[in-house]
């Protein structure tokens, strides 16, 4: 089973190896985050058809959906002297030479752990949810992710 929020994956060859495709749209959320909704379906998935598929995959659009962790979570990283980080939802992306000020890359690295603050309570409650299941020792769980280079250092964010 693949469980994914991204469109363009359902879309590609790449989703025909797999026996089932849920597309998770985001378009009708309530509460929450994006990654929280995609992990809740994805659950609800696995539980009910987990005898069927031996195999779950979730593929989220991870920071290039929106940023829509709760904002305090964007000032953890943040002092009292500190700007305040940005507000937008939307992924944040711009050049950087040496007139970007330092402030706007701190600001948007503020957002990014707010939203890697979301992802880690969700995959929490994913692993929690395989040990209330009894599955824990029949399941494995990979963590896969890219760009993983500090923001602004190839000139762009």
């Amino acid at each position: 089973v693949l469980v994914t929020d991204d469109k363009r994956l359902v879309e590609s060859a790449a989703a025909n190896v797999f026996e089932r495709v849920i597309f998770v749209d985001h378009d009708s959320l309530d509460e929450g985050t994006e990654f929280e909704e995609l992990v809740e379906a994805a659950l609800g998935a696995w539980v009910a058809e987990s005898q069927m598929f031996s195999l779950l995959w979730i593929h989220s659009k991870g920071l290039r959906g929106a940023w829509d962790a709760p904002y305090n979570y964007r000032k953890i990283m943040c002092d009292e002297e500190d700007p305040e980080p940005p507000e937008d939802i939307a992924p944040i992306s711009f050049e950087v030479d040496d007139s970007t000020d330092p402030d706007e890359i701190f600001g948007v690295s503020c957002a990014v752990v707010g939203q890697v603050v979301v992802m880690d309570q969700a995959i929490g409650e994913l692993l929690g949810t395989i040990r209330e299941l009894k599955q824990d020792n029949e399941t494995l769980v990979g963590l896969i992710g890219v760009s993983g280079y500090p923001l602004g250092e190839h000139g762009m964010v």
